[in-house]
């Protein structure tokens, strides 16, 4: 009898946590957008704009 009872999980995670993986959910259903996420991942970091040209540098300005 005891083989019979189901024995369910509980995972706990922060509100933040949970919002982001739905969020994250929601955003891969979406095809173009996961497409384009992915190909932006293969891209080579150093292809980016340069460390003394952000703009976020100069916001406290």
């Amino acid at each position: 009898m005891a083989d019979s009872i189901k024995k369910d999980h509980v995972i706990l995670i922060s509100e933040d946590e949970y919002s982001g993986l739905i969020e994250t959910l929601y955003l891969s259903q979406n095809k173009e957008y996961k497409e384009s996420l992915i190909e932006g991942l293969k891209e080579d970091i150093n292809l980016g704009i340069e460390e003394d040209s952000n703009l976020w540098n100069n916001i406290d300005e």
